[in-house]
């Protein structure tokens, strides 16, 4: 079988029918031959009895729930071994538009430096409502002093260099519920990191996510990785230090100040 030169992980447990269907829809419809693979992170009752074969997508069912982290490393572990070039991420109910991944290939192979790379993202809510547009742009350089202080762009976004990972390391299951977040800092001190400028997924912010109903295993999980990977500057403590102190925020005003600090940077043209 000739592999794709992109390998999709769609981490799912009990995943909502409708939501599952139009993420795998969306990187079906990519202009980019892309593999995609629904890992099944120990459903009670396996995706594909439920949902059938679900034509064009391979599903990877691990027989007990150990996580979104250890799904993803299996995920990646697969990837490496398979032979694929690159590996990228899409979580059930966000969107690819139908140029994500030929974009983010394109531009990672004219930058082989690269060992991630994001793109904007279209923040919604469970309306649909647009809140704000997400991601940090302006190079490399700019993306890496960002990380020291959070997210730079949404995990939906990730597209990895297999060989980035197979010389930095897998998803490390040592960061539940920021996994995503530790692998971008880890790999933004050896090879470049960056975001494309411009809008390729649709993020759904959910009040029931999995950031929201864990906000303090996650953030003290940010905090144990900015310690990981410090660096003696300013930016690395004030890193820790604002999530010290998002940390003793309430949880919904921490969300607001957050969407009013995106919605009022520039949008991508």
């Amino acid at each position: 079988m000739t592999l794709a030169p992109v390998l999709c992980l769609v981490p799912a447990y009990k995943p909502d029918r409708l939501a599952l269907e139009a993420s795998l829809a969306s990187l079906l419809r990519q202009t980019q031959p892309t593999d995609i693979m629904l890992i099944d992170d120990g459903s009670p009752e396996p995706i594909e009895r439920l949902h059938g074969s679900l034509a064009g997508v391979e599903i990877l069912r691990l027989e007990n729930n150990g996580g979104i982290t250890r799904a993803l490393s299996r995920g990646v572990e697969e990837a490496l071994r398979r032979g694929y070039g690159h590996v990228a991420r899409l979580d059930v109910g966000d969107i690819a538009y139908p140029e994500r991944m030929a974009r983010q290939l394109i531009h990672m192979q004219a930058n082989p430096h690269l060992g991630l790379l994001g793109c904007r993202a279209r923040v919604h809510d469970e309306t649909g409502k647009t809140l704000f547009i997400h991601g940090v742009t302006g190079g490399p350089d700019a993306v890496a002093a960002y990380l020291k202080r959070n997210a730079a762009f949404k995990h939906s976004s990730f597209m990895l260099s297999a060989e980035a990972l197979r010389r930095y390391g897998n998803y490390d299951t040592r960061y539940r519920l920021a996994q995503d977040y530790e692998l971008a800092l880890r790999l933004s001190q050896h090879l470049g990191v960056d975001c494309l400028d411009t809008v390729l997924i649709d993020y759904e912010q959910s009040a029931t996510g999995l950031s929201a109903r864990h906000r303090q295993t996650q953030l003290r999980m940010r905090l144990k990785a900015q310690w990981q990977h410090k660096s003696f500057d300013g930016p690395s403590a004030g890193g820790m230090l604002r999530t010290l102190a998002t940390l003793a925020v309430p949880a919904a005003l921490a969300a607001r100040l957050s969407q009013r600090n995106w919605a009022m940077k520039k949008r991508p043209a």
